[in-house]
């Protein structure tokens, strides 16, 4: 099989799908499937995406997951980001925001109750997540850019 047949295949499958949440996996299957097809890949690399869609039991060959294809959708980007290192927009930029609210709570809390014990991991909480969020999208989004210009970016969101 090659990727064409597995877009054709994953094609077929929107159509007998009902439930939203699975008919987006399927359509984010699609996009990052078009979109290494219309990269520059060896066929060694492009086999080896379809061994891995074989192992994750995609396929004519096997049945329409019971949990649903978003499990299998997350092992396949990390699968992609693993081997060819290629991420989905704003990748970083999510992992920034997420480690911003991570690190802006601590901070937040410790800086506060140094402040002022009664009030302080309140005011702190508040101000701490708001500066973490804004720093880790700054530095994540400069991630992105970075990422985009050595082409390691898949036009997929």
């Amino acid at each position: 099989m090659t990727l064409q047949d597995f877009i054709q295949f994953f094609t077929n499958q929107l159509q007998n799908i009902g439930r939203k949440s699975q008919q987006r996996a399927i359509n984010k299957f699609i996009a990052i499937l078009n979109d290494l097809e219309q990269r520059e890949m060896t066929s060694v690399e492009k086999q080896a995406i379809v061994n891995e869609l074989f192992k994750l039991e995609l396929g004519p060959d096997f049945d329409v997951p019971k949990k649903g294809y978003n499990g299998k959708l997350s092992k396949f980007t990390h699968f992609l980001k693993q081997r060819f290192n290629l991420v989905c927009q704003g990748f970083y930029t999510n992992m920034g925001l997420i480690f911003g609210m991570i690190m802006g709570n601590s901070a937040g809390i410790i800086f506060g109750s140094v402040i002022n014990p009664e009030m302080g991991i309140a005011i702190g909480l508040s101000i701490g997540t708001g500066i973490g969020m804004a720093i880790g999208v700054a530095i994540g989004a400069f991630k992105d850019r970075e990422a985009q210009s050595k082409g390691h970016v898949m036009q997929v969101k």
